[in-house]
């Protein structure tokens, strides 16, 4: 199973890479899009640490090829091992967690995955969500929209990352005729 997710998961990030690559094209950018080396054992099992519950098997096996995606949209990153120990994007993820916090928002419970240090939109591992499979839900969350996404698992909120890629790709495209 877990070879089959990996290589389903390797398929994703091949997509996003490339829409990410066009759309850069089209809009005349270039966006780095840094997947970093997998992470190891002792890697995934501070992230395990910091979560508090056990990772769902898509997000792990995301890890163990990658330990976090620089830029993955924007400025936000699918966080590193060492993005949540102490540092600025954890003072940025704390800054947020007070937002929610005073809102008793119930993002709050979720385990922060993807973050920017100079903005606040995030997605989170809803741990409430964590099925038998050990599959959960992945929430897009900012302080105005609160809850604006829901992605039944990891794999999911990548596959939505396609879709929302090929339609900005589909509005740029139109622009040009």
């Amino acid at each position: 199973m877990n070879d089959e997710l990996k290589e389903r998961l390797k398929s994703i990030i091949a997509r996003i890479c490339e829409l990410t690559d066009e759309l850069g094209h089209l809009q005349d950018w270039d966006d780095p899009h840094e997947l970093s080396r997998p992470a190891t054992p002792e890697q995934i099992a501070q992230i395990e640490r910091v979560a508090g519950f056990p990772l769902p098997p898509d997000y792990r096996a995301f890890l163990e090829l990658h330990n976090g995606w620089h830029e993955f949209v924007g400025e936000n990153d699918i966080l590193a091992a060492e993005q949540m120990t102490p540092g600025a994007m954890a003072d940025s993820i704390a800054d947020t967690r007070s937002i929610q916090e005073e809102n008793d928002d119930p993002a709050l419970r979720g385990f922060i995955i993807n973050a920017s240090i100079s903005g606040s939109d995030i997605a989170y591992i809803d741990p409430a969500t964590q099925r038998p499979d050990g599959t959960a839900d992945v929430v897009r969350w900012d302080p105005r929209a609160r809850e604006y996404h829901r992605s039944p698992s990891f794999m999911a909120y990548l596959e939505h990352h396609v879709e929302l890629l090929q339609r900005r790709i589909a509005k740029e495209r139109a622009k040009l005729r």
